[in-house]
């Protein structure tokens, strides 16, 4: 969080935005590269969502020492999704962002908001 922190100061951006900025990089440009396949496997924003804790448990298992981020899902109603943020490293806030750019990559108007410091509360269209 040194570098996010330092990053901010030289942009006045917040974590906030400086996490949504980073998520719309990371799916729409850089992960492409390297984990495109994946996305492809789904069609919406919502199944993508729901097998991301797969997906982590996936891309790092021949990673020595890897610990991804985990995830489990509570449906608030039919159109709203608590995705619970378990990673020792307190960085929901861009997992929030990432969220936000999956929603992107579909071409879904995701309703993204975090609540708390590790649960993320997605709302679908």
């Amino acid at each position: 969080m040194k570098l996010a922190a330092s990053i901010m100061r030289q942009t006045n951006l917040s974590l906030s935005q400086l996490a949504d900025m980073f998520g719309e990089y990371w799916v729409l440009e850089y992960s492409q590269k390297m984990y495109g396949q994946h996305y492809l496997k789904h069609a919406t924003a919502k199944s993508f969502l729901l097998d991301m804790d797969n997906l982590h448990l996936a891309m790092t298992k021949n990673m020595a020492n890897a610990r991804p981020p985990r995830f489990t899902f509570t449906w608030k109603d039919e159109r709203t999704l608590l995705m619970k943020y378990i990673s020792s490293r307190n960085m929901a806030d861009f997992a929030a962002g990432l969220v936000k750019g999956v929603g992107k990559f579909y071409h879904e108007k995701l309703d993204v908001k975090l609540i708390g410091n590790d649960q993320i509360q997605v709302i679908f269209p």
